[in-house]
Parts: structure tokens; sequence; C-alpha cells
């Protein structure tokens, strides 16, 4: 395995397998659950290293057997992945893998085994991109050097980099399978950024047969740091319709009932809501919209509204709160209002054995130790948490992976980019995680020895 200097800024060019890979990816972006080409070139590229490729529609059904589409698992239009379907199936009429994927079916689970038992270890690459319009202005790298995003969305949130990762880190396990024991499961989730699809793949059989499991992000902290440990807020969405009566606000103003006053008074209450002893905590109304005209007493509007807690049973007490102001606002002003909770990402614990064999890796490939972090917590939200959980619960051990570095402009930014060579890295972690967890270097049993 090729060594890199301990995380100081790393010439690495573009001919390195990782960065090729992502400037690949980055040019064609696609949203949750949408992703047909990305996960198209997933599987030709898996398919040619010799792993067993589980994806579309038989991936699904083996957990949902009658599903006929992904609307009906997860919160998102069915429109418009129909419609992103047929724009994929204009763009790959030759591709053996899209027909399968008709319905939302992205994503893909690729398994190898090893002639050796060993433990079954398992890594999570999200591949989906954001509505976003990409940057083309010349400071931006993926744009002065031509790789920037060629349709309506963008990479901004390293998606990219992490496929990217992924299938890098598949050659080489399978470049090295005679030296390797036991089984590697990759999975290539959908729909990160939402509705999530970490939600819908935790309910997989896979992931309670996981001995290991090892999701990653890059950037998150802004500095070239790694942790082995990454924790996340829980966060839960919801949208709030207030619905009263209109009338003309000069000439019958009592007949009205102020569905925009109900909305404002909820909002205002809502960012009083006292914090939680136990940990962290956030609260935010993003959008509020009332679409009526200047002499109209409004008969509707609306907000959407976002938790985080620390733990769970924070993020819960501040939805609990805030229902509280919400109904208490509408009844002010004796008007309806309806509360549509749009989903909910988990809180997750890091394994101690999980942290300690990332922490061991990243000594091993020779990093400084100044520059790993054990543990850390950020007030971002992940779903891979649900992943995480999974494997947890059922005698396994998972942690979070994090390859800091700046991201020039910030996440979900039009500019948003990283320093590429914190690809190089990543794969060489992974695998030296790989390593540090093999029969050889590890004397505990494998999940199937145990559950035997």
């Amino acid at each position: 395995m090729n060594k890199i200097v301990p995380l100081k800024k790393d010439n690495t060019g573009s001919n390195h397998e990782a960065i090729r890979l992502r400037r690949h990816f980055h040019q064609n972006p696609e949203t949750g659950f949408t992703e047909f080409w990305t996960t198209s070139e997933i599987c030709d590229y898996l398919s040619e290293l010799g792993y067993e490729i589980h994806y579309g529609k038989d991936l699904y059904r083996s957990t949902y057997p009658s599903i006929q589409h992904i609307s009906e698992v997860a919160q998102i239009d069915k429109n418009k992945v129909d419609s992103a379907y047929q724009t994929a199936k204009a763009s790959l009429p030759e591709s053996p893998w899209l027909a399968e994927m008709e319905g939302g079916f992205t994503g893909v689970i690729a398994i190898l085994d090893c002639v050796e038992k060993g433990p079954i270890t398992g890594f999570r690459f999200d591949i989906d991109g954001l509505p976003v319009q990409e940057s083309s202005g010349s400071e931006h790298i993926p744009s002065r050097e031509q790789f920037a995003s060629r349709n309506n969305n963008m990479h901004a949130c390293g998606h990219d980099g992490h496929t990217a990762i992924g299938l890098a880190l598949a050659k080489q396990i399978a470049d090295n399978r005679n030296q390797l024991s036991g089984r590697f499961v990759l999975v290539f989730q959908p729909s990160e950024e939402g509705p999530s699809g970490g939600e819908v793949f935790a309910r997989f059989d896979i992931f309670k047969q996981l001995d290991y499991l090892v999701p990653l992000h890059i950037g998150i902290i802004d500095e070239r740091k790694i942790v082995c440990g990454l924790s996340f807020l829980n966060v839960r969405n919801c949208r709030v319709i207030f619905r009263g009566k209109n009338a003309h606000a000069a000439v019958s103003p009592e007949l009205g009932r102020n569905a925009l006053q109900a909305a404002c008074t909820a909002v205002t209450n809502l960012y009083g809501i006292s914090r939680h002893r136990e940990g962290m905590s956030r609260l935010n109304v993003g959008q509020m919209c009332s679409n009526n005209p200047t002499n109209i007493i409004s008969d509707h509007a609306e907000f959407e509204l976002e938790v985080r807690g620390e733990q769970n049973k924070i993020s819960h007490y501040l939805f609990e709160r805030a229902n509280s102001i919400i109904r208490g606002a509408a009844a002010m002003y004796d008007v309806e209002v309806e509360i549509e909770e749009l989903g909910e990402y988990v809180c997750a614990d890091n394994s101690e054995k999980s942290v300690s064999l990332m922490k061991k890796a990243a000594i091993n490939i020779g990093l400084d130790q100044d520059v790993i972090v054990e543990r850390k917590l950020t007030s971002a939200s992940e779903d891979a948490t649900f992943l995480m959980n999974a494997v947890n619960e059922n005698n396994g051990s998972a942690s979070y992976l994090c390859l800091g570095s700046p991201t020039y402009g910030g996440h979900h930014h039009p500019s948003f980019d990283f320093d590429e060579d914190m690809l190089v890295y990543g794969v060489d972690i992974l695998f030296e995680y790989i390593r540090c967890s093999q029969p050889s270097h590890n004397n505990s049993l494998s999940h199937q020895a145990k559950t035997a």
C-alpha cells in the first residue's frame, strides 16, 4: 500500500483512481432516488471487479415484497422520479442496469467473498447530489479544470467524493482478495439529502449481519483532520399549514380569521422554547409564505420547521413544545392548523471497538497523532445513523469516519469543493481499517461465529 504525507497538502495528481472517479461523477449529479446514471456507472465498475451486485427492484423487494414505486416507502414526488427515469432512459439506451431501476429503485449493495472465513465488513457511501446551480467562477476548481456539473444539479456536499472512495476501495479489496478473509459489503446509498434513503436501506437484512460498518463524510470540519468517530444531532422536520377565513381588510375585517397572524405568532414564540440541560439543541424556521393580496386577510399561511438535538429525547422535547406553541397560536386566532411530519434522522453511537480500529488504521498509514481526533460531535445530521443503529443493535460495531477538509464556500453552496487528496487518505485509511480488523490482527469472533 502506498503511504502518503501525513495530512500535509499532497501534490497527488488527478491520475489517482479516486480523484479520476470523483471528477467523473461530479459532472452528472442526480438528486435523491433519481440517481439512475450514477447507479448504472457504479454497477458497470463493480461488475468488472467481480462483485456480486444487488440493485434495482430485486434489492428493494427482498424487504418490501410488494413495492411498485419508491414513493410508497419514501416521501418523494412520484412524477419527479418518473420524469427523471425517462430522461435517463433516453441518455442510456444501451444500459443493462436501467430497466430494473424504473420506479426510483436506485443504489447498489455489492458483496465480495474471500476464500478464508472472517468478519463481515461493511462501508456506506452516499451517492446523491443537490438541486444547486454550480459556480462558474474561475476560482472554482471544477469549473476551471472543466469537470463542473453538466446539468442543473450539483455535488455540493461531497457525495461524488464518497462514491469515488467507495469504488477505489472496492478495487483495492478485489486486487487483494487472496490476502484478505471474510466478506465485504459496499453500500452505495441513494437519497441521503432526503427523503431518507438511509432509513429505507436500514431495513435490509444485510445490516443485521455486519460485524463492522463505516460510513464517512468529506468536509464538515473546516480543517484537515481525521475524526475516527463523528456524532450527529437528531433532526425532525415538519410543514405547518394554517387555514383561516379571508375577508376584506377594510370593508369587513371582523369576518376574517387571519392565518398569517397565527403563523407569525407561532414562529415568534417557537424561538423562545427553553433549551435542554442534557445537550446541544437547534431550532429553525426555514421559510414561511402567505400568498394573499395586501387588502385581504390571509386565509392560508405555512412554514417549515426543523428541530435538532444531541440526543433523540432532546429533539423530541423540542418537537413536542413546538407542537404546543403552534396549536396554541391557531387557537388564539380561531384558525385550523395541520402539522405534517416530514421525517427524522436519529442519533447513533460510535462503537468503541470500531473507533479504536480506525485510530489504529490512521496511525498505521503514517498520520501524526495531532491530526487524529478520536470523537467529535457536529451540529449536522445524517441518515447513516439508521444503518449504524441496525449494526450496533445486532452485536456489530459501527463508527463514522470524517475526512476533515476546507470546503471553499461551505456545504450546499455553489462554490463547494474540497481538497481532493483527502480522497486518497480515505481509501488508504479504510483499507488499513480492513487489515486491522482481520483475524490475524484481531482475536474477536466474527458475527457469524457469535450468532451460530
